[in-house]
């Protein structure tokens, strides 16, 4: 364990008023937000609240899909990609109250775990575009609070990677790539271009759920849990512990 690091514990919180998995969130832990996702039987528009305690509803998106990106604020959120009947590009922005959609991404994806940023500075990176592992894609997006742009490319095509940080200080780590195998690479994307970050989780994954800041590569900090595999098992990212050519990942608290 790094000299000074505290070990890191979950707690309960209040359970959502939905049933879901693969949403998207975005905000804060006393002001979070939760959209989209599947229940098991059908695809959700609906979108929850969190106010450190307990979830209360929110508006629905315009398009029930999972499987979606998502960043941003409780409120000033964005709501990216994702698949409904087919996976979509759709993109839509919360303002607090109610989604509007806006101009869709140029590549139609899924599996957009790998997003981070802003409502109105956002990137995405990886994600499927087509069935099998040769639609694993490498292109990343930025959206600028009205429409996408091409981005940098990953080293490799990824599928349910996890992103956070900045669009200008962003990290992208795990993810399924071509053949099966769960990636422990992790890179990180200065709003042009990826670089190969020394730091790797220990175990590769992919779905996992990831948060973190992201305000320059020395104060780049954050969380990935769960995924497959991975189960409970939650990992630590922190640049701020040493050296950032000795940045590490280090084990969290299991749920």
């Amino acid at each position: 364990m790094p000299p000074g690091r505290i070990p890191s514990a979950w707690s309960s919180g209040g359970g959502n008023i939905t049933k879901h998995y693969a949403g998207a969130g975005a905000g804060t832990q006393t002001a979070g937000l939760v959209f989209g996702g599947n229940d098991g039987s059908s695809d959700l528009a609906n979108t929850t609240e969190y106010n450190g305690t307990g979830f209360v509803a929110g508006g629905d998106l315009t398009t029930a899909r999972y499987t979606l990106g998502g960043g941003g604020t409780q409120t000033a959120a964005l709501a990216a990609g994702g698949y409904d009947t087919a996976r979509t590009g759709k993109t839509e922005e919360f303002n607090g109250t109610s989604w509007s959609e806006q101009n869709d991404m140029s590549i139609a994806r899924s599996q957009l775990n790998s997003s981070a940023g802003t409502q109105t500075a956002m990137f995405v990176g990886g994600g499927n575009y087509k069935p099998g592992s040769l639609g694993y894609t490498r292109y990343s997006e930025e959206y600028d609070g009205t429409s996408w742009s091409s981005g940098g490319s990953l080293a490799a095509g990824k599928n349910g990677a996890t992103g956070f940080g900045s669009l200008t200080v962003g990290v992208i780590t795990g993810g399924e790539i071509s053949g099966g195998s769960k990636s422990t690479t992790t890179e990180i994307y200065d709003g042009t271009a990826y670089a190969s970050s020394p730091a790797a989780p220990a175990t590769g994954r992919m779905s996992a759920t990831g948060t973190g800041t992201g305000s320059g590569l020395a104060g780049t900090t954050g969380i990935i849990q769960g995924g497959s595999p991975g189960g409970n098992l939650t990992e630590e990212f922190n640049t701020s512990i040493q050296a950032v050519t000795a940045a590490a990942w280090a084990n969290g608290g299991n749920l």
